[in-house]
């Protein structure tokens, strides 16, 4: 048994190594992703044809409601926390009504033809409220007992109006121009003309898509009776500002939920959007293909994933769920309406369905060894071998098997725990919910799209169907991901790009994930400290966080050692996106429950540094401050073209 004085002499060693490698990374750090430096604007395509009052009111109302339907389905999850403010709930809830609203168009979209659809779906939205918000137990039951605030409490209320506007000017500027993103980003440039092909009558029906294709279907949505007005690229933009502004308040809610102090779950929710994942604390590396940290991904979906995990995890963690159980049209609804997103949500969910059953077993989850043996792992399987050698790859493939039969061990324990916790009536009722989750999700995952092209059960129920509603189609807007050629694991980075630089050696892989390594390491010495009165949540969260980076080589050695198509590395850098950001929010969680005061000054430091130091030296407040300048010239041009047209 190791002494606590000897544990505490091995962690701040291993903290001595961490800061030498950190000073040679920073000394020797590669130039971060090129797209993150300031670029002055020439013609990016902007326009704001048909931008008028009405139809930004239309836009406006529609934007409430779809936050309210959110609030009203999720409004159990939020009960019983520490944040009151109604306002900001609601905000959070944008995502989530987002996400629902997508399921909504989906299972509608098979009834009503492809040009009357508003009405129906506007319909069943008002109806979802309508019912939430039925009695005194309400959605807006509290606003009987409403009292004039005092003035810390206006104070409060004006302040997160002041950042919550600085938040949304920031991002939808920042979205004009990230440099290699222009106009939003690329997804509107490659999809949203779909919308106005479709429109002119050629379907019937909206198309059940054979990919991720949430932006595509809540915009026709919005955007149809404004078609032809307003130009679908303006919906984009202020759809995926709000997304990020709900999920940054969301962030910082359900950190509280989970027992944060209100500073840790500022820095956090912070570090999710704007810190640096590398060791080097002025420097931003492209980790996933729609970009990060979230402040800039330029897809609706991938933010609002991330956030729907989350929420998942801490709904059915949380100590009240038995008592306060979300809706049933809330898990079906997202369910559906998450299989738009992208497939590796769907995948990371069903994954951790073990480890969403509260059942009490703390025994293996205090194994230390699991993360020291997935850092040394994770260095030998990327960095430590020849690379070059059949013998590399070999090597390779022996430590992804060896991190395997971990990983089994993990997974089969916590499955015998679970299926003798089944006996508890607790569990039963969130046996219930899961199940509902699951069975929307593969319903709308093999129904629905995603994986519809080649999907047997998918072609023959679109046909039983269309003889009832007509013809329906199941495109793949990009083509083939995987390509039909044999599997094959070797070395290819022959065909990578600047994404896959980490590949060249131990430096450039501590350039882009150190900080990530660091958290990891942490944590257990963090958790190490828990008492056995401790939280249920941290044994929960501590059990998830092991499952996932004993997971993680085996994720690295899949995106970089293996050929699954014509996108070798890019697409598949998907399945790291959850690890990445749920390992942030684990070591916070664990950095304000089990860290000494001095630990979380120091910590809390060196996390604000990582946030505030890459934000300025790659230029973000000089970039927003010309796509702002940028803005007002398309705007006046265009005001000054309306007035001569008069």
């Amino acid at each position: 048994m190791i002494s606590f004085s000897l544990k505490n002499a091995l962690y701040w060693a291993g903290a001595t190594v961490a800061g030498f490698l950190a000073a040679v990374v920073i000394y020797n750090s590669p130039d971060g992703y090129w797209i993150l430096s300031a670029v002055s604007h020439n013609n990016q395509g902007i326009t704001f044809h048909g931008v008028t009052t009405p139809a930004v009111f239309f836009l406006a109302v529609n934007y409430v409601l779809i936050a309210v339907m959110g609030y009203a389905l999720a409004r159990p999850f939020f009960e019983g926390g520490p944040v009151k403010s109604l306002g900001l709930k609601i905000v959070s809830s944008f995502f989530i009504g987002y996400v629902c609203l997508a399921g909504v168009v989906r299972l509608v979209s098979f009834v009503c033809p492809y040009q009357s659809i508003y009405w129906p779906v506007l319909g069943t939205e008002l109806m979802i409220v309508m019912i939430a918000c039925w009695g005194n137990e309400g959605c807006f039951a509290s606003l009987q007992n409403w009292k004039p605030l005092g003035l810390m409490a206006q104070i409060k209320r004006w302040m997160w109006v002041f950042i919550l506007a600085i938040f949304l000017v920031s991002v939808l500027l920042l979205q004009v121009s990230q440099g290699d993103f222009s106009w939003v980003g690329h997804g509107p440039n490659q999809y949203a003309r779909f919308l106005d092909e479709w429109f002119v009558g050629r379907l019937k029906h909206f198309p059940m898509i054979a990919q991720h294709y949430d932006e595509l279907i809540v915009h026709y949505f919005l955007g149809m009776p404004i078609q032809g007005t307003l130009t679908t690229i303006v919906v984009w933009w202020m759809t995926l500002g709000l997304i990020k502004m709900s999920v940054f308040v969301f962030m910082w809610i359900v950190l509280r939920k989970i027992g944060l102090s209100s500073i840790l779950a500022g820095l956090g929710t912070s570090f999710l959007f704007f810190g640096s994942s590398s060791l080097c604390p002025w420097r931003y590396y492209m980790l996933f293909d729609s970009s990060n940290p979230l402040f800039f991904t330029v897809h609706s979906g991938r933010v609002a994933g991330v956030a729907l995990v989350i929420f998942w995890i801490v709904n059915f963690l949380r100590e009240d769920a038995v008592k306060r159980p979300v809706s049933v049209f809330m898990v079906v609804l997202s369910g559906l309406g998450m299989t738009a997103l992208p497939a590796s949500n769907v995948f990371w969910v069903l994954a951790l369905l073990p480890w969403l059953l509260p059942v009490k077993n703390d025994g293996y989850y205090r194994g230390v060894f699991v993360v020291c043996f997935f850092v040394l792992a994770v260095l030998l399987l990327l960095y430590g071998l020849p690379f070059d050698t059949d013998f590399g790859i070999r090597s390779r493939m022996l430590i992804v098997g060896v991190v395997f039969m971990n990983l089994a061990w993990v997974v089969t324990t916590r499955v015998r725990v679970c299926i003798l916790g089944l006996f508890s009536m607790d569990v039963r009722v969130y046996v219930k919910g899961l199940a509902a989750l699951v069975l929307s999700l593969l319903l709308g995952m093999v129904l629905l799209g995603n994986v519809i092209q080649n999907n047997v059960l998918s072609r023959w129920t679109f046909h039983k169907l269309e003889p009832m509603i007509g013809h329906l189609e199941s495109p793949a807007l990009t083509g083939e991901i995987f390509s039909k050629a044999p599997f094959q694991i070797k070395d290819f980075r022959e065909r990578g790009g600047e994404y896959n630089l980490y590949c060249e050696g131990i430096i450039e892989f501590l350039s882009y994930y150190g900080f990530i390594l660091v958290m990891i390491c942490l944590i257990p010495f963090l958790y190490s400290r828990r008492s056995n009165e401790g939280l249920a949540m941290d044994q929960h969260l501590y059990g998830i966080f092991v499952f996932i980076v004993t997971l993680i080589p085996i994720i690295f050695f899949i995106v970089d050692f293996t050929n699954l198509g014509p996108q070798r590395a890019w697409v598949k850098t998907r399945l790291l996106e959850i690890p990445v950001y749920f390992i942030i929010f684990c070591f916070v969680y664990f950095l304000d429950r089990m860290a000494l005061w001095f630990e979380k000054v120091v910590l809390g430091i060196i996390l604000t540094i990582y946030i505030v130091a890459p934000f300025l030296a790659n230029q973000r407040p000089l970039q927003i401050q010309e796509s702002g300048k940028y803005l007002l010239k398309v705007i006046s041009q265009e005001s000054q073209s309306k007035e001569r047209g008069k």
